[in-house]
Order: C-alpha cells, then structure tokens, then sequence
C-alpha cells in the first residue's frame, strides 16, 4: 500500500478530502466532514505543529483510501487518526514497512 507524507495534519486533510468527504476519530463515534477536519487540523498544526528538526522521524501519512495516520519514529509505528466513513473496517498497516507487503 503507497502511502504519502505530509509534514502537516492540513496538508494531508487537504489531500484526503479529494478522496473522501468524512471521518471518524479512530475508533470514537466523532465524525467530520472536511470543513471540521480542516479546522481541528489546522488548530493541532498550530499548537503541536512538526519542527524542522523532526522531519525525518515525525509525519503525518495518508492511505489511497483517504485514512490519516501520524508517526513519530520514522514509520515504525502508525497511529491511524482518522479514518474514512465509507472504509471503517479497512485493514491499515501498522509500520510502513507493513505497508509495502500490503
């Protein structure tokens, strides 16, 4: 499975919302759509954002299927945020090097 980077949970909200229009917090019952997802993504930006220093460990990931994960070990571990309503029970890779197998 090809994921893509992004140094910012805006820019891969950005980017899921040309694939799918809602999420679910991972595993919670609070759902967004693209305006609530732009806007809690860009206050987390704001307070918790990636510094330079850390672009090689910490990242945000995106799935094709529009699922948004978070790493801070360089891929090691995935913790998938947000994912897509239409794809609840998709089955995510927990590592990218899980990824490429899948």
């Amino acid at each position: 499975m090809q994921l893509e980077r992004y140094m910012s949970l805006t820019e891969a909200a950005k980017a899921a919302g040309k694939i799918t229009n809602g999420w679910s917090f991972r595993g919670t019952d609070d759902n967004s759509d693209l305006k609530t997802l732009l806007a809690m993504a860009e206050i987390n930006d704001a307070e918790y954002g990636i510094q330079p220093d850390e672009y090689d460990e910490t990242f945000y990931l995106l799935a094709p299927m529009g699922a948004i994960g978070f790493t801070e070990d360089g891929g090691e571990e995935i913790d998938w945020l947000y994912i897509p309503l239409n794809n609840l029970k998709v089955v995510l890779p927990a590592s990218l090097e899980e990824a490429e197998i899948l």
